[in-house]
């Protein structure tokens, strides 16, 4: 969520503390699930991985959407800015503690 919160912090603009809440509150809502209710969906990494993903971004998008004066493509925008830099940093840092 860190890594969330510091991505979003350029599309927050000047109401900093409701933009953090937001995105506090949207991956509250969308981790349990990507977490706890995809993996028994489905049965392969590869398609874990997507569908978490697309889950993951268009929840999001959707809900920053309701709860800020974003249009839908800024909040689009912003959820899948968050969600790729959140995904390559996990892919990453396994690498980065290891050394």
């Amino acid at each position: 969520m860190l890594v969330e919160l510091l991505v979003f912090y350029p599309f927050a603009r000047n109401s900093v503390s409701k933009g953090f809440a937001a995105v506090l509150l949207v991956n509250s809502l969308s981790l349990p699930i990507v977490w706890f209710v995809i993996p028994l969906i489905v049965n392969s990494y590869l398609s874990y991985a997507f569908s978490a993903e697309l889950f993951a971004v268009v929840s999001e998008a959707v809900l920053l959407r309701i709860l800020l004066p974003f249009s839908l493509k800024r909040a689009m925008v912003a959820s899948v800015s968050m969600n790729m830099v959140s995904f390559l940093v996990g892919l990453i840092f396994p690498f980065l503690i290891a050394s």
